[in-house]
């Protein structure tokens, strides 16, 4: 790999991806070539045959990746912590394994970079459905709510316009590494953090860059978090939208209304989607205790009560307002079910 300092730093965790990591791989190394950009794969001790896929892939590519490997797994935000902590770029892109980098992505973003240098790039993605009978349904999101192809620099209307979108996900955001403290990790064991970290890295940029064109292709993989979902995740879920409401709280000197009322809404939406699910799963003490975990979590995120049903009536958004109230009061009775015969403790 070239010796000078690489511009970019594209960071791919694997684990047991063999039906999607070459593919990945190749659409990166296809736009790479002689150029300071490096690509670096940390397989998390597939059990699979991810492994050696990759490693064909470097004999194949001489010098053009890196790998890193672990003997045991350590899961995707310590792989992404360990990746980070071994990017040489100025900027840094997640990619994840079971996606592909679309023609012409890198192309795209060294002409912005070069010509404006912003501290994140927001970029567009395009679903790609899991069998070929679906292949009518591919549909291209955006990442972003708000002025495309500029440099800004109001951190409330990135983050206003992120919440607003509601793909948080870390592969269509390109970063500087210096937004990164070292002293941050992504937690051990746990999913979703793309919400809690993309917050972070959008409340410390001085300038960001939207382009509404999809630079990811996100094929759709049986095994991904949100398709394997269980009880735990809800909660993890719910504890990382109270973080990303933690981020807006130390902010709020430099943050005016239009963020906190998008965090808000966001918030609102997914924790109806966590009560809905959540009462689809049999009554009894572990859903119980899941339904009066998320709501705990949903009073500590940021703000609630009659704050909330003010933000609500004074939009006169009174349907949402009375959805959202709906939604909370079946949740906290089927939470409250069992507390009569001592299996919860009250967590209001």
């Amino acid at each position: 790999m070239d010796d000078r300092k690489p511009w970019l730093s594209v960071l791919v965790p694997a684990f047991n991806v063999e039906n999607f990591v070459t593919g990945c791989l190749e659409s990166i190394l296809s736009q790479i070539a002689g150029d300071r950009i490096e690509l670096v794969v940390l397989d998390d001790a597939s059990t699979d045959g991810t492994a050696r896929l990759i490693a064909d892939l470097q004999d194949r590519h001489s010098g053009r990746m890196r790998i890193e490997r672990v003997e045991a797994n350590i899961g995707v935000n310590e792989a992404r912590n360990r990746l980070l902590d071994r990017a040489r770029g100025d900027y840094v892109w997640f990619v994840d394994a079971d996606d592909r980098m679309s023609g012409r992505a890198v192309d795209a973003l060294r002409t912005i970079v070069a010509k404006h240098a912003p501290d994140v790039v927001l970029c567009d993605f395009r679903r790609i459905p899991l069998y070929p009978a679906m292949v009518g349904q591919a549909a291209q999101f955006a990442s972003f709510a708000g002025p495309a192809r500029q440099v800004l620099s109001d951190r409330s209307v990135l983050l206003a316009g992120l919440y607003m979108a509601g793909h948080m996900q870390l592969w269509s955001k390109v970063f500087k590494r210096r937004l990164w403290d070292s002293d941050f990790r992504l937690p051990l064991g746990t999913h979703f953090e793309d919400i809690a970290f993309s917050s972070l890295v959008a409340s410390r940029a001085d300038t960001y860059y939207y382009e509404p064109s999809a630079w990811i292709e996100y094929r759709e993989n049986p095994a991904s978090v949100v398709r394997t979902m269980t009880l735990k995740k809800y909660v993890e879920l719910a504890d990382a939208i109270r973080r990303s409401g933690e981020v807006l709280k130390q902010h709020r000197s430099i943050l005016d209304g239009a963020a906190f009322s998008a965090f808000m809404s966001f918030r609102d939406r997914h924790f109806v989607l966590c009560y809905r699910e959540l009462l689809r799963y049999p009554p009894g003490p572990e859903r119980s205790q899941t339904l009066a975990a998320v709501l705990a979590l949903y009073r500590q995120s940021l703000d609630g009560g009659e704050r909330r049903a003010f933000r609500y009536l004074k939009k006169l958004d009174v349907k949402k307002y009375i959805r959202i109230r709906k939604w909370e009061g079946r949740a906290r009775r089927a939470a409250a079910a069992l507390l009569a015969r001592g299996d919860l403790r009250s967590q209001s």
